[in-house]
């Protein structure tokens, strides 16, 4: 029997990929610098000292780092910091390994060390363990740049000496970098300022670490100071809550702004859960909690920021929702540009209504020992994008709502105090020129001459809303005519003759004509307003039909090239092929079934005239719509009560009944009890009520849940209600929250009596 020697193949990296590795893995010098300072907390460090100097040019620069941590000896610079991503630090982890001063490690990957070949090309590195002698490690980082070279062959000098920099029995670790590889400009240096300004957490009672920092650089002194301001104590709007594992906030909420009386709330067990299944979240369980959460926001206005004792500039330099990892920072969150959890794409759609990065400074805190599998990118810039993350972004967008929910109620007190009262246009011109007839048409005498001042000045009528009676009339506006009796006429004031001068019998005339006209003009216009808002609501509506259609599309159209991919493989078994054809039924099936939603939107609102609709036949029309998500979120449907009929355009009932049938299936489908859906229709009340039993509506939001851009669900438009309030409006009906319903959500839409004449009964139609 033959026998055949093994193979051994000895690999030989060249040097130059730990410099590869540097550059892709550390992005710029301060990301860099903070990994360093990170490595010193992992090694319980309880005070870091930074020094840059001879920042003029690269060649001159210096870069010292020092710390009081425990050190390492010289077995510990051998097997564990020259050897690249040596996972000790991961071992420690999973074995819940605390280290004397009860840290968990924050790094993880052995890649930290990497920031020091990215910051210069000389490195030296001192370090003393307890009862050690000090051990010293030089390298010259050009030597790794040689495409000729290998590993094996580049020579770092590691020696150990008596102790000259740590005497006395003091332990740490000191980096000296030289030559940096690009210039240190002051942008560079407030972006390192800013980093290590934010580098821990404000909230010590969440984490207490004794982990100080100083930096000194006297290139630009004016960025030494990394101490945390005192900004947080002047935010205009705060929220501080607990997220816990079952998904559940408990929250505290302040209001402070200058120009309102102070408010707080305070709730125990919101259940963010049914918002944040809205996005991609485990569909077993949170793993993303639990954590802490604080807020402060401020209304950027200047006038506010300056009686806050606020500059824009701090604001600035503070601005965004960080995470913080056991009291620590993790990059990038919060960084300029870095829009992680959508508050500035959002707030382009609703700039009222939605706050942005610019005005919000948050804090998440998690800890490592109750959410292990929040883990590091491999270049320390982020967390992995796994479940874990994208439940605690779910959970934080759904918790940014709550507070955005209780800070518009603030922002709608603030509007009332501050707004200027202002006539608003009048909807009985006609009815007041009649009054002013009324007032003088017994005496009106044709001997007396108006002479106007300013014809200009003659403009439709303004006031407030209260209705328009002789008694209420009152001069509060400069005179705009003056009457001339004829005793007191002179060469100044000849008989009427000007187009201007006209008898005050003339002049009332004259103001009842353009009154009529300008009432005339006044119903044209609201006519076109109600015309034009009816053509948003069905081309917002549409819009919102067809995004849940692109939504699903998407999904189906992958699953079909993948069962034709499986056709057009000639090695697909029949087994495989039979699959693949019901696989496009499916898909086909379930694509025809999506695009039923925009069949009531097909034809333009122009085109429907108003007709009498059945309430049931929409209702049901309604459900078949959402019948997908009714059967994927296993919802009991039931349907009671006798049809009747409703006079209004057909796709207007239908988008109003597919609004709210839409809405309550979406909620019903984050929540973990049972899941029922109720359809009232009352024939004699003329009512049809939509109840189900999810999460229902939060005291505090119910009086503004019918504006526009009002949602608490995470990525929610706002719109829905909205339109299903203005499209009920416009036919004279009207939509009401039942606030005595609380197992859930219950509408009550009540629409307008038909002629008797058209009326038609529909007893029974509905069962």
């Amino acid at each position: 029997m033959n026998t055949i020697d093994p193979l051994h193949v000895v690999f030989r990296p060249q040097a130059r990929l730990l410099s590869l590795l540097g550059e892709q893995l550390i992005s710029d010098q301060a990301v860099g610098l903070i990994e360093l300072v990170k490595n010193a907390y992992d090694a319980d460090a309880t005070r870091v000292e930074i020094e840059l100097l001879g920042l003029a040019k690269p060649e001159t620069t210096r870069i010292a780092i020092r710390d009081n941590g425990f050190g390492m000896t010289r077995q510990d610079v051998e097997q564990k910091w020259l050897s690249p991503a040596v996972s000790h630090k991961e071992r420690q982890k999973k074995a819940r390994q605390r280290t004397p001063l009860g840290r968990l490690p924050i790094g993880e990957k052995g890649v930290g060390r990497f920031a020091a070949q990215q910051l210069g090309h000389k490195f030296q590195l001192i370090s003393r363990s307890a009862h050690s002698p000090e051990v010293v490690v030089e390298i010259s980082w050009d030597d790794f740049d040689r495409e000729d070279t290998y590993l094996d062959d580049v020579t770092v000098v590691l020696y150990e000496r008596e102790p000259l920099l740590f005497t006395e029995g003091a332990t740490g670790t000191f980096l000296i970098i030289e030559q940096a590889r690009t210039l240190w400009t002051e942008p560079l240096v407030a972006k390192v300022q800013r980093a290590l300004r934010r580098l821990q957490s404000p909230h010590q009672e969440q984490g207490k670490i004794d982990f100080h920092i100083a930096f000194r650089c006297p290139d630009f002194p004016a960025y030494q100071n990394i101490s945390n301001s005192d900004i947080l104590e002047h935010a205009h709007y705060t929220l501080a809550g607990l997220v816990t594992e079952e998904g559940l906030l408990d929250y505290e909420y302040f209001c402070h702004h200058p120009a309102v009386p102070e408010r707080s709330v305070e709730v125990d067990y919101y259940d963010l859960i049914p918002a944040a299944r809205h996005e991609m979240f485990s569909p077993d369980r949170n793993s993303g909690g639990p954590f802490y959460l604080s807020l402060y926001v401020w209304d950027r206005t200047q006038e506010y920021l300056n009686q806050s004792n606020v500059s824009r500039t701090d604001l600035d330099a503070m601005a965004g929702v960080s995470i913080f990892r056991d009291g620590l920072r993790v990059l990038p969150y919060g960084e300029p540009g870095n829009d992680w959890l959508d508050l500035d794409k959002e707030r382009i759609n609703a700039p009222s209504e939605r706050i942005g990065n610019q005005q919000i400074i948050g804090f998440v805190e998690v800890f490592q020992e109750k959410t292990p599998s929040l883990r590091d990118k491999t270049n320390r810039e982020g967390l992995i994008d796994n479940a874990a993350f994208r439940d605690l972004r779910a959970l934080v967008r759904a918790a940014i709502n709550v507070f955005i929910s209780q800070w518009l109620q603030d922002r709608q007190r603030m509007e009332k105090r501050s707004k200027i009262a202002t006539p608003e246009p009048s909807r009985g011109s006609l009815q007041k020129a009649q009054v002013l007839a009324e007032m003088v048409g017994e005496t009106a005498r044709d001997d007396i001459v108006v002479k106007i001042e300013e014809p200009s000045l003659l403009s439709p009528v303004q006031s407030s809303s209260p209705p328009f009676t002789p008694a209420s009339v009152k001069v509060e506006q400069p005179v705009v005519a003056n009457i001339i009796p004829p005793a007191d006429r002179g060469p100044d004031h000849p008989e009427p003759s000007s187009p201007l001068q006209l008898t005050q019998r003339q002049a009332i005339h004259e103001l009842l004509d353009y009154l009529q006209e300008a009432a005339t003009y006044q119903q044209k216009s609201e006519a076109e307003i109600e015309q034009r808002t009816q053509m948003l609501m069905h081309l917002a509506a549409t819009g919102i039909a067809a995004e849940r259609v692109a939504h699903e599309f998407g999904r189906q159209v992958s699953a079909a090239l993948e069962a034709l991919r499986v056709l057009r493989n000639r090695n697909s078994g029949e087994s495989e092929r039979a699959e693949a054809i019901r696989t496009l039924d499916a898909c086909l099936g379930s694509l025809r079934n999506e695009f039923r939603v925009l069949a009531p939107y097909e034809a333009g609102w122009r085109l429907q005239r108003t007709t009498q609709v059945s309430a049931g036949e929409s209702v049901r029309l309604a459900l078949k719509l959402n019948e997908q998500l009714i059967n994927s979120a296993d919802i009991t449907v039931e349907v009671e009560g006798e049809d009747f009929d409703i006079l209004a355009r057909p796709a207007s009932i239908v988008q109003i009944f597919d609004n709210l049938v839409h809405n309550a299936c979406v909620w019903l489908d984050g929540w973990r009890s049972s899941r029922h859906l109720t359809i009232t229709l009352n024939h004699v009340a003329r009512t049809v009520a939509i109840t189900d039993t999810g999460p229902g509506i939060p005291p505090h939001m119910r009086e503004h849940i019918f504006k526009p851009f009002i949602s608490l669900r995470n990525g929610g438009r706002g719109l829905g209600l909205y339109i299903t309030h203005e499209l009920l409006r416009a036919m004279q009906g009207g939509i009401q929250m039942d606030t005595d319903y609380s197992r859930g959500a219950r509408f009550i839409l009540q629409f307008p009596a038909l002629d008797k004449d058209r009326s038609v009964s529909r007893t029974n139609r509905v069962k």
